[in-house]
């Protein structure tokens, strides 16, 4: 474990070699840093420290000030000490960021011992609760990651159990849910639907002449001028071999018609 590291801002050599000797022989020699002034407080690394203790009142700054400085630099917790009993400074202390506040009367120095023990528990929980905050958030980031590729995928697998693999059009399976779905609501709401087939004429005997290849590549040209030609209500399917069915809803037979010439 890393040796407790504490920062003391005190402009008074005897206060200071005091308050240095109290918590040394508290936590240990060689945990205790001593400066005397804003100056020399900033130029310290502020964020290595466990915890900072610093008067109000500076050669070179208000300790509100200096204490303004120090939450803006890091988020070590601050204490605030210093020799006026007021309860107005206490306050805007806490409320400008300081964790404590302690008054230089009667046996203060018996008491800061404890008020750094009590901050730097307080000090230790919200840091560990704030590690299990960005745990809780990447772990939660990550089930929402895997959550959408997990659905990409099942609409990745729908969508393979539903298309037609060559032309990339509903295969007959599919399309036969969609004929109930879509005749149920034209029948429920007295809307019009038409179905039209469509073969291609010869095919057989283009496959025999040119190959498989040249066939398949013939139906593919021929989703891609049916798709092209559709609404976008209208559904249309590879029923086998060479056929195709379009759906076209809200379409009367002039309509269907029109869409098969």
């Amino acid at each position: 474990m890393d040796q407790l590291k504490l920062l003391i801002i005190e402009d008074d050599a005897d206060q200071r070699d005091l308050i240095r000797e109290t918590l040394e022989d508290h936590f240990g020699r060689g945990t205790v840093s001593a400066v005397d002034s804003r100056k020399a407080a900033l130029v310290q690394d502020l964020a290595s420290f466990d915890l900072i203790l610093t008067d109000y009142n500076l050669p070179d700054a208000c300790g509100m000030d200096l204490l303004d400085e120090l939450c803006t630099r890091c988020n070590t917790p601050v204490i605030m000490v210093t020799g006026e009993n007021v309860g107005r400074i206490a306050v805007e202390a806490i409320k400008r960021g300081a964790t404590d506040y302690v008054v230089k009367v009667g046996d203060y120095l018996f008491t800061i011992p404890l008020v750094i023990e009590k901050n730097l528990t307080v000090a230790n929980v919200k840091r560990e609760n704030e590690r299990l905050r960005r745990e809780l958030e990447a772990t939660l980031g990550e089930l929402k990651s895997k959550n959408l590729q997990l659905e990409n995928s099942l609409k990745t697998v729908q969508q393979m159990a539903a298309t037609d693999p060559l032309t990339g059009l509903y295969n007959r399976r599919h399309f036969g849910r969609v004929l109930e779905q879509l005749f149920s609501e034209a029948q429920r709401y007295e809307t019009d639907l038409s179905c039209v087939m469509i073969d291609v004429d010869g095919y057989k005997q283009i496959n025999d002449k040119h190959g498989h290849q040249t066939g398949d590549q013939l139906l593919i040209i021929a989703a891609k001028v049916i798709s092209a030609n559709l609404r976008k209500m209208d559904v249309a399917a590879r029923y086998g071999g060479d056929e195709f069915v379009i759906l076209l809803p809200h379409a009367d037979t002039v309509e269907g018609t029109a869409v098969a010439q």
